[in-house]
């Protein structure tokens, strides 16, 4: 639990945001590329689930995918903004071999909305640990415990609104 706090505060303060498109193009692509229908629809804003959310449209990308050796995803690029929400593009590109320039295989638009998340950070007790030093003197050394506290955390969500093919 605290290693995720901290992953969160982190993001929390860096204002690193950006990741969240990347990593849910990330986990479209890779969804598709093991056919699995379930993790990719996940993926999927609700409007692009009627056109992009079926075993077809996924098997399709994984076909275009499965031609390419290695697959790289660019740089979200703010397209909007408003109050609803951020959309960003990016795009998938493949290599078909090694040693050859990657070649756009895709444009994936997203959507996503800022959250606010509430984090839980459990209490932690005092803890003192007691030292003997040369003179045979004990000393106490103790590191003082934290109560049990709440954070509220601005997170980004985002999902795919649509694939062009390129």
């Amino acid at each position: 639990m605290l290693r995720r706090l901290i992953l969160v505060s982190i993001v929390a303060l860096t204002g690193c945001v950006s990741s969240a498109p990347v990593a849910t193009v990330s986990r479209t692509v890779n969804a598709a590329k093991h056919g699995q229908l379930a993790a990719f629809e996940s993926q999927l804003t609700d409007d692009a689930r009627a056109t992009l959310g079926s075993a077809r449209a996924m098997d399709a990308i994984r076909q275009k995918l499965g031609g390419y050796h290695h697959i790289e995803i660019g740089p979200p690029l703010l397209v909007s903004s408003n109050d609803a929400g951020r959309t960003y593009k990016t795009v998938v590109a493949g290599l078909a071999r090694r040693g050859e320039a990657a070649e756009a295989v895709y444009t994936v638009f997203l959507r996503c909305t800022l959250e606010n998340q509430t984090v839980h950070q459990d209490e932690t007790p005092e803890t003192c640990t007691t030292l003997i030093d040369d003179n045979g003197i004990p000393w106490q050394n103790c590191t003082p415990g934290t109560p049990a506290s709440d954070y509220v955390v601005q997170m980004e969500s985002c999902g795919v609104e649509k694939i062009e093919e390129k």
